[in-house]
Order: C-alpha cells, then sequence, then structure tokens
C-alpha cells in the first residue's frame, strides 16, 4: 500500500504532519506551479487572511519543504527540493495516507517507550525471584527451615514489588 518513498519522507515527523494539512499541501503546489511568491501574493491566491497564511508558511519552513528569502524587505518564499520531493510522493498517494503513517510511527515509537519502562519496572522483581530461587538451592549445610524462610521472604519481595510496578503503571497510564 505504501511506497518506499513515502517511508523516506515520513522519516520526519515535522514533513509528514505538514503534508497531512491540506491549506500546506496547496501552498506547496502553488509555489511549484507559479515560483517563488510573498506572503499576499499567497493570501490573495488561496482566499486567505494573511496571518493564516503565514502559519502555514512558518509550519512547511520549520519541516524544510519551503525556504525563505528576503528581498528589499519583502518576504519571499520558493518551494524547496525536499519539497517538490513530498509533492511528487503526495502525487501517488493521498495526505490522509501519509498522516495514517505518521499516527502509526508515533504508536510504534510509544509502545517501545512503555515496553522498555516496564522492563525497567519489573526487573527488580525478576532479580528478587532469582535471588529467592538460589538462596533455596543453596549447596551448603542450612536448616531446611532456613530455606523455606529465605524463599519466602524474596517471593514476598517479588509480589510486592510486581503490585508496586503495577499500580505506578496505572498512575502512569504506559
Amino acid at each position: 500500500m505504501y511506497s518506499r518513498r513515502i517511508e523516506d519522507v515520513v522519516r520526519d515527523e515535522k514533513v509528514a504532519q505538514a503534508l497531512s494539512d491540506d491549506v500546506k499541501v496547496k501552498i506547496l503546489k502553488l509555489l511549484n506551479e507559479r515560483g517563488p511568491m510573498t506572503i499576499s501574493e499567497i493570501s490573495k491566491t488561496l482566499g486567505k487572511h494573511r496571518s493564516s497564511v503565514y502559519r502555514h508558511l512558518v509550519v512547511l519552513e520549520s519541516a524544510e519543504l519551503i525556504r525563505r528569502e528576503i528581498s528589499r524587505g519583502a518576504h519571499i518564499f520558493a518551494i524547496s527540493s525536499l519539497g517538490q520531493e513530498a509533492l511528487n510522493i503526495l502525487s501517488r498517494s493521498t495526505s490522509a495516507e501519509v498522516l495514517l503513517e505518521v499516527k502509526r510511527k508515533r504508536l510504534r515509537r510509544s509502545m517501545r517507550f512503555k515496553n522498555a519502562i516496564s522492563l525497567l519496572l519489573y526487573s527488580p522483581a525478576v532479580a528478587f525471584a532469582i535471588i529467592g530461587i538460589r538462596g533455596a538451592m543453596y549447596q551448603g549445610e542450612v536448616h531446611a527451615l532456613s530455606r523455606i524462610l529465605w524463599f519466602a521472604i524474596f517471593i514476598v519481595l517479588t509480589m510486592t514489588w510486581v503490585v508496586f510496578a503495577r499500580k505506578i503503571i496505572k498512575w502512569a497510564r504506559l
């Protein structure tokens, strides 16, 4: 469904966010067709207020899809090579597909973070269980009651830590 080029472009979240908005895509197409333009020219062509167009231009510029040049006090915006490449990609797919891919990448990234945090939270419980089992299986001369007591203490520590970790995960909504 997705071409290799879409994945390359949406690698940068700023680019993908910019491409997921129809007004920003219209601005890119306009700059590609007509060449460098000022804010006033873009706002007249699109029928939008200058401040609205400027906000879109700032996002496009921060994503490096357009570049700004100042000539005689006027800000002139032109499409960059990355912007032209992005338009070529959008001609083969829709902006909704780009936004969907961005959301998938965010979800994957947040899941990796959540899994790493969970692993860190549960690792002391695993260590307690291992210590309890190794102590119970100690080969030296130790009374059987001592082994059972050792094992019971570390199993209680393990269970307490698991409950603690679950509460932290629930509290942090991980």
